[in-house]
């Protein structure tokens, strides 16, 4: 059982047409448009992958289409039909007529393929051009594609873009608030409607400024309360945190490295350069974070350490020269701690020195009645405490609550006064 394809193709210049002939070494020779088909139909009207010959015997072949559409024998369309090589059966695919006759051969099955544009249905090389053509396809067949497209340009570019310039604080305006990529923590869930606290400017990250605002803690008593009762207005339950242990902006920058493959640095480049640098506040403290799979919103930002700390501090001194700090090249060689203790209370001003915890340090306070004299439970000062507790409200024992009170501020403890916290 063998197949032979004879082709015909006409001339372009007009004339005999071409007559091509060869055997075809599949034994159940595909019929489609796909170039891998071992009968090659190109027409927009055939699938693929069409229909697929078989020989079921002597003088007989079975044409079985492959997909959903159906193939055309003597008027019918059915999806498969065995047809008699003795009556010379034609087969109707798209433009394409498939004349299939008995060859010389033993069990030869000759498959005359003939293209007739003419057929109903198939399409001619005028219907094609257009098809194909830009002008029926920008703003023909594709107007409600191009009607969905500018629909959502305008919704989710230019209306949230109009809404930050001509409504710019004013909270029942918020087209923009589509662009957010997950919730806010609990910690900021009270601005969720006041968008344009932290992002002051329009396309532009969150900037440091925005975050000192409420956080920075160099700023005067006044203001601090001002921006107190301004967040509770707004429904925060408590004041905000102050920061005062970050270093200073510049040296945070100064300590940074770039990072050492050159993708991410010049990432890295870009971003500082177009106004966003993975230095900010908002670099490390992340909001609008949905992780997945999707888990219950955070109480506080999302610490995130885009620099592992030996990135930074295992070369430190190399950047920063002016640090007080020591090299730290991983967790395992990690330095003493180093608080810092008073070594001395004489002067006008106590001196300090960061000393290692490791050599057991003794800090001078320039107290005479130490610490360790005051809270000794059995001690001279605890039991005049002990006394005097119904009048004054110390407790048994003493305890530093009893003496340091906070500044109001949030940032550390007030002065020990002589009249207000010894005289008693």
């Amino acid at each position: 059982m063998s197949f032979t394809l004879r082709q015909t193709t006409p001339r372009v210049g007009g004339g005999a047409p071409i007559l091509r002939t060869r055997p075809i070494a599949a034994a159940e020779p595909v019929v489609g448009r796909g170039a891998d088909c071992d009968i090659l139909l190109p027409d927009l009207a055939v699938s693929l992958r069409h229909a697929r010959l078989r020989q079921t015997g002597p003088g007989r072949v079975e044409i079985q289409s492959l997909g959903e559409l159906p193939i055309e024998v003597g008027g019918r369309f059915p999806r498969a039909a065995e047809l008699a090589l003795a009556g010379a059966p034609h087969v109707v695919i798209g433009s394409h007529v498939l004349t299939l006759t008995a060859g010389d051969g033993p069990d030869e099955v000759v498959v005359a393929v003939d293209r007739r544009p003419g057929l109903h249905g198939a399409p001619s090389a005028a219907d094609e051009r257009e098809v194909f053509a830009p002008s029926t396809v920008a703003l023909g067949k594709r107007r409600l594609a191009w009607a969905l497209g500018l629909g959502i340009l305008l919704v989710c570019l230019v209306l949230p873009v109009a809404g930050f310039f001509l409504g710019h604080g004013l909270p029942a305006l918020h087209a923009d608030r589509q662009w957010s990529s997950g919730p806010l923590s609990k910690a900021h869930a009270f601005l969720g409607a006041r968008c344009q606290s932290c992002h002051q400017f329009a396309f532009v990250a969150a900037r440091d400024g925005a975050c000192m605002a409420c956080h920075g803690a160099n700023r005067s008593r006044a203001s601090i309360q001002r921006m107190a009762t301004r967040v509770r207005d707004w429904g925060s339950p408590v004041a905000p945190r102050l920061i005062g242990d970050h270093a200073a902006h510049g040296r945070l920058i100064a300590a940074t490295p770039l990072p050492t493959a050159l993708g991410p640095r010049i990432e890295a480049m870009f971003a500082r350069a177009f106004n966003h640098p993975g230095d900010r506040c908002a670099s490390c403290h992340l909001e609008h974070q949905r992780p997945d799979p999707p888990t219950p919103v955070r109480p506080i930002p999302l610490l995130v350490t885009v620099n592992s700390c030996a990135a930074c501090h295992a070369r430190l001194n190399e950047r920063l020269a002016s640090t007080p700090l020591l090299d730290v090249p991983d967790w395992g060689r990690h330095p003493d701690f180093r608080p810092l203790l008073t070594v001395s209370a004489r002067g006008p001003r106590p001196r300090l020195e960061r000393i290692a915890l490791a050599t057991r340090p003794i800090e001078y306070p320039g107290l005479i009645f130490s610490h360790r004299v005051h809270l000794a439970p059995a001690g001279g000062v605890a039991r005049m405490a002990q006394v005097l507790s119904p009048a004054k409200g110390y407790g048994a024992p003493l305890t530093c609550a009893s003496c340091h009170r906070p500044d109001g501020l949030g940032r550390g403890f007030a002065p020990v006064e002589m009249v207000r916290d010894c005289s008693a």
